[in-house]
């Protein structure tokens, strides 16, 4: 709880209108996770297809491998593709997030809350209203080894969470628990 009152949202204290629809993206995903992958993958099926062909015999462990590593390649291409194909898009009437599995529409009199919270170098942001919810994370650029920099989370997320407090006509925010809330005013 101490750590929250360090982290205070103040992109959420400025009143901002938008004028005309603007849409919102996650900033481009790394792909060298899903290419590691796929090429220990596709190694280790070449390696162990060489092996049953000189031996007609092949280990379990070459077996196991060559399943986590489609498994995961599959699954890191999925989430690439995911998030390559979410959006949020913002008008004077409305917030429609939309990601290729589910797509929630809330007009702007019907939010009830908006939260945000601190997570590692960025802000983690829920919405929730009469037609669904919502979250999503601001942008955020974590370093790694060899100066390699790896971005996520949408870009300007900060000053997107703060048109819809400021449109929404939401409370500024208060901390409860381990969130910032902001919710419409009674």
């Amino acid at each position: 709880m101490d750590r929250m009152k360090d982290q205070y949202p103040v992109f959420l204290d400025e009143d901002n209108i938008l004028s005309s629809e603007e849409i919102f993206r996650p900033m481009p995903p790394n792909r060298r996770g899903e290419f590691i992958a796929w090429s220990c993958a596709i190694v280790i099926g070449l390696v162990s297809g060489a092996v049953f062909w000189q031996s007609r015999h092949i280990s379990s462990l070459a077996i196991f491998l060559l399943i986590f590593f489609f498994v995961s390649a599959v699954l890191i291409s999925f989430g690439n593709w995911m998030e390559s194909h979410t959006l949020i898009t913002l008008s004077p009437k409305q917030v429609v997030y939309q990601s290729p599995v589910r797509k929630v529409t809330l007009e702007l009199e019907d939010i009830d809350e908006l939260w945000v919270s601190y997570a590692g170098r960025g802000w983690r942001v829920a919405i929730r209203g009469a037609g669904g919810f919502f979250t999503y994370r601001t942008a955020a650029h974590l370093g790694g080894r060899f100066d390699q920099v790896v971005s996520i989370g949408i870009e300007q997320g900060e000053r997107l969470a703060g048109f819809i407090r400021s449109m929404a006509q939401l409370s500024s925010p208060v901390l409860e628990s381990d969130a910032w809330m902001c919710r419409r005013w009674s």
